[in-house]
């Protein structure tokens, strides 16, 4: 497991202290529609220690399916992985948000392609120590 963050750092906003938020609360509006945000929390190799229920719905796995699982290899298509991966590496490089679309997995099929959005996260040490990582259809209906 991943040590106990103290701090939240985005593109443009810093949390610090104890927040509470349960991302399958969140979603986008898609035209009229709104859809649920899967939110996955991996450490900085992608190892996943947290999943949400969007995260169930949209993969098809309940969490202890893929909890201490690398990400790529449950959810990432074979001929992708290398470039989920390195979209992963870049953002624990660069300690930036990366996003990009890329499809996913559901059990074994094929998603529609999703927009994957990585956010690092720090440790009490100031390092980055995880990766906060959303996904959303945004295929044309």
């Amino acid at each position: 497991m991943a040590p106990p963050l103290e701090r939240i750092t985005g593109t443009s906003t810093t949390v610090s202290g104890s927040v509470s938020v349960d991302p399958s609360d969140l979603s986008t509006a898609s035209g009229s529609v709104r859809v649920p945000i899967a939110s996955i929390g991996t450490d900085v190799e992608g190892t996943v220690y947290e999943w949400n229920s969007a995260a169930e719905k949209t993969f098809g796995y309940p969490a202890f399916e893929v909890l201490h699982q690398p990400l790529s290899e449950v959810v990432i298509n074979p001929e992708d992985r290398q470039r989920f991966t390195e979209k992963l590496g870049e953002a624990v490089a660069e300690d930036r948000a990366v996003n990009f679309q890329l499809p996913g997995l559901r059990k074994g099929a094929q998603l529609p392609t999703l927009e994957w959005s990585l956010l690092t996260m720090r440790g009490a040490n100031g390092e980055v120590s995880g990766i906060t990582i959303t996904a959303h259809d945004v295929s044309e209906s």
